[in-house]
């Protein structure tokens, strides 16, 4: 005779709703934000708000919760980033190499 195994439904952005375990979903507490977070099996992470009445119900069921601790902003009187700087990171970041640009 086989142990019932608990399972939680979530939904998968790319999936739709499909069925983990608890211990694979991870409470995420933030100052100004809760969320949930897991891993498909597609292998896509996924993240959710959380209401608080869905982090009652995901803490009985014994999900992993995880602080997050944001740094604090600081002022800056750089100038924002442009769409074209954007962009040039962006294809940077694909061309072989772009990690040695950092100590340049």
């Amino acid at each position: 005779m086989s142990a019932q195994r608990t399972v939680v439904r979530v939904r998968c952005r790319w999936c739709g709703t499909i069925r983990i375990r608890p211990e694979r979903i991870r409470i995420l507490l933030c100052q100004t934000d809760t969320t949930y977070a897991f891993t498909c099996g597609c292998g896509r992470p996924t993240v959710h708000r959380a209401p608080r009445h869905v982090v009652a119900a995901l803490r009985r069921l014994g999900c992993v919760e995880q602080q997050i601790v944001l740094p604090p902003r600081v002022s800056s009187t750089a100038p924002p980033i442009t769409s074209d700087e954007l962009l040039d990171m962006h294809l940077a970041l694909h061309a072989p190499g772009w990690e040695h640009e950092l100590f340049a």
